[in-house]
């Protein structure tokens, strides 16, 4: 698959597919229009329906959807409100917008970059690259063991010593979060039919609560 756009599916179970459009490309109908902004933007396409031609990806139809690739790492709340409609009529989530995030701090240049806040680079440097699909079972097996390994692994609030708990709590969420993390990008590259794949993805959410079950209970 070109490097340059990316499939996501919404919580409806919509395909979208995501590009980047840099300075000197065409856009719009029949390419007929030509970008001349130095700070690429993004496009949105609903590609729902377009599953069956892997060997040639098509993007979709274009949703309406295109922004500067800054604009995209603003907080929700201070976005500008059409760009913000436009996610809601499509119903395109939050943790749609962070697998975006990710992938394309990946593809963009040293210099592209430089358009995105400091903070959000840094942040998205320590992400997990993505798990090839021969290796994903046994990544899930190390780092998401079952309920009954998980939950008495953390002491009491009341037993043992307090700064140890702290630790191992922290450890515990840093492991359900990597976990997390791997099953969000296997679940943007998966076909949406594959069970195993599903299954794997339900692991990695139930670590996450249980982790949050292991911190409320030891307020």
């Amino acid at each position: 698959m070109h490097t340059n756009f990316l499939i996501f599916y919404n919580d409806d179970g919509r395909r979208f597919s995501v590009k980047i459009l840099r300075k000197s490309e065409n856009y719009g109908d029949d390419d007929a229009l030509t970008y001349y902004e130095d700070e690429p933007s993004l496009e949105f396409f609903d590609a729902t329906g377009f599953e069956a031609f892997s060997d040639e990806p098509i993007l979709g139809y274009f949703t309406g959807i295109r922004c500067l690739i800054s604009e995209l790492f603003i907080d929700a709340q201070n976005r500008p409100t059409q760009l913000t409609e436009s996610f809601a009529v499509w119903n395109i989530s939050e943790a749609n917008l962070t697998t975006v995030h990710h992938w394309l701090l990946k593809h963009l240049t040293e210099q592209e970059r430089n358009f995105v806040p400091y903070a959000e680079r840094e942040a998205t440097d320590i992400v997990p690259p993505a798990i090839k699909l021969s290796s994903f079972d046994r990544v899930m097996d190390e780092i998401s063991p079952d309920a009954s390994v998980c939950v008495p692994s953390i002491p009491s609030p009341m037993i043992g010593n307090k700064t140890n708990s702290n630790n191992m709590i922290q450890q515990q969420l840093a492991t359900a979060l990597h976990a997390l993390d791997i099953a969000e990008t296997t679940e943007t590259s998966w076909n949406t039919g594959t069970i195993q794949a599903r299954l794997h993805i339900m692991a990695a959410k139930k670590h996450i609560l249980q982790t949050i079950a292991l911190l409320i209970t030891k307020k």
